[in-house]
């Protein structure tokens, strides 16, 4: 079999994940029953759309443990010098017991070798519009962020221009040498405009096996793709249509006619609870959390290569970590704005820096920077007066956007994710090297993906420390465990272990 026609099938599940885990990541409010053990999607019958080699449109299905939560329409169309292809999503989500629904628009304009030339990503929701534009130039894309009313760029280096998820299987049909055969694999550069993170992609062909397409069983190819750690699989027909991919968290997108894939979910009872259905199994418990100072835990069932686990106030030995929480009595905090002298070399000077969603020097942030810490400049009396007003000064409400400081502090509302951001980027402004971290927390029982904050204040340890502007906690409870610290190009990574990771508490006190 050939890739000839595996180029109709463009669908970015690894988006869609992406996505929902933004809008399912808080952990404020927690509320309902625990859901099920997350279940492989069972055999299902599928209806075959006919589509026209050079120009065509198609509709995709997209679920979320047996219940529709939205779908997509992909197209391609030739223009001068190359292509043209597209891709709409909406998604209907219960995030916290509440209803969110939210549209990604993505066009990416490609030359005839099918390498990335242009591309414009579009994220709307009732929380906020986000527009990120590329281009690629030699060996850097250029990339212009609209979020919060505010335009910046960010420029990423690259060694060669890249693929997207709309033009990957196209690529591999134009190579004479790609065949689908089982335990092929393909490496190749790739670029997300969700997250703006630009790596590879690996795609391997697993096996054959029997579906059933239309009123038939077909012997059909089972394939995997991996970027940045997370993996979907897809299966595709003999004749090269793709039927259908899925995440083991639960999500899957199948092919459909439109009039079908259009259909919200007909059941009338609440879609699964993005929070809930992905909360992570807890062997023991923790009875007082918020005043954990340390904690001893077994990580399983997830590679821990790659991940941000150990350092600063965590140790990982093996698949244990132990979290310390920091003691204030050893702080030697300094005056602000940090300057070498204050310690933290190269980390805190990166953690003063300027990005697209934070634009340091702009009058609003600057102006709440100046009200947040109250003037301020003992660093840690100026991280606990930005904390505080964060967790005061925004609702606590779950939200599907990608965080900008500029929306934040319009909306002046959000979920960990706007609270990190916003307490990082009010930091920076005032001088304070600080950084996004990503994890988990224990609450109610049971452990849940979550944002937080470092801040590098000086003295005993390595001079960071932990903020939760959410919880108001300077330093944070020892239930927090770092998987990932950086901004939202490594945010992404902690997909890798979303449906995955199990733990087990050892010791609590």
């Amino acid at each position: 079999m050939s890739f000839s026609q595996w180029l109709k099938r463009p669908i970015n599940l690894i988006g869609i994940l992406v996505l929902v885990l933004w809008a399912g990541v808080a952990v404020y409010y927690l509320g309902g029953t625990r859901r099920g053990a997350l279940k492989w999607p069972t055999a299902v019958t599928i209806r075959p759309v006919d589509l026209k080699a050079d120009e065509w449109e198609e509709w995709y299905g997209n679920y979320f443990q047996g219940r529709k939560i939205g779908y997509s329409q992909t197209s391609r169309k030739a223009v001068p010098e190359g292509y043209l292809y597209s891709d709409h999503t909406h998604l209907w989500l219960n995030v916290n017991g509440e209803p969110l629904e939210a549209d990604t628009n993505t066009d990416a304009e490609v030359g005839k070798d099918l390498r990335l030339k242009k591309i414009t990503f579009r994220l709307h929701s009732k929380a906020a519009d986000t527009v990120i534009d590329g281009r690629v130039e030699g060996t850097k894309i250029v990339l212009g962020i609209k979020a919060g009313g505010e335009r910046s760029e960010q420029v990423i280096n690259i060694k060669e221009a890249p693929l997207t998820m709309l033009t990957v299987r196209d690529y591999l049909l134009k190579d004479p040498q790609a065949k689908l055969e089982v335990g092929r694999k393909f490496k190749l550069p790739f670029f997300d405009p969700m997250s703006m993170a630009n790596a590879e992609l690996d795609v391997e062909v697993l096996g054959t096996e029997s579906l059933k397409v239309g009123d038939k069983m077909m012997s059909v190819f089972r394939m995997k793709e991996s970027f940045k750690g997370d993996d979907s699989v897809t299966w595709v027909t003999p004749d090269g249509k793709t039927i259908k991919e899925y995440s083991p968290r639960g999500f899957v997108v199948m092919l459909q006619p439109r009039e079908e894939a259009e259909k919200p979910d007909s059941k009338s009872e609440p879609a699964p609870d993005l929070v809930q259905a992905l909360a992570i199994p807890v062997q023991g418990l923790i009875n007082n959390p918020r005043e954990t100072s340390y904690l001893k835990i077994s990580l399983d069932k997830v590679i821990m290569t790659g991940f941000d686990v150990a350092g600063h106030r965590q140790t990982l030995d093996n698949r244990t970590a132990e979290i310390r929480m920091e003691k204030l009595g050893q702080v030697r905090s300094y005056t602000l704005p940090w300057t070498e002298m204050a310690g933290g070399g190269d980390e805190a000077k990166e953690a003063l820096k300027a990005t697209p969603f934070i634009p340091l020097g702009n009058v609003t942030l600057v102006n709440a920077a100046r009200e947040a810490s109250e003037g301020k400049t003992d660093s840690l009396k100026a991280a606990r007066a930005i904390m505080e007003w964060v967790n005061r000064s925004l609702k606590k409400v779950p939200t599907f956007a990608i965080p900008s400081a500029l929306q934040i502090l319009k909306d002046r509302e959000g979920d960990c994710n706007e609270h990190t951001l916003l307490f990082v980027a009010l930091a920076r402004q005032s001088g304070l090297p600080a950084r996004t971290v990503a994890g988990i927390v224990f609450l109610e029982g049971k452990f849940y993906y979550h944002a937080w904050a470092e801040v590098f204040v000086g003295g005993g340890g390595d001079g960071w420390i932990t903020v939760d502007p959410v919880f108001n906690q300077l330093p944070a409870d020892a239930t927090h465990i770092r998987f990932i610290s950086g901004d939202l190009d490594r945010q992404v990574e902690i997909t890798r272990f979303v449906g995955y990771l199990e733990t087990k508490v050892l010791e609590a006190r």
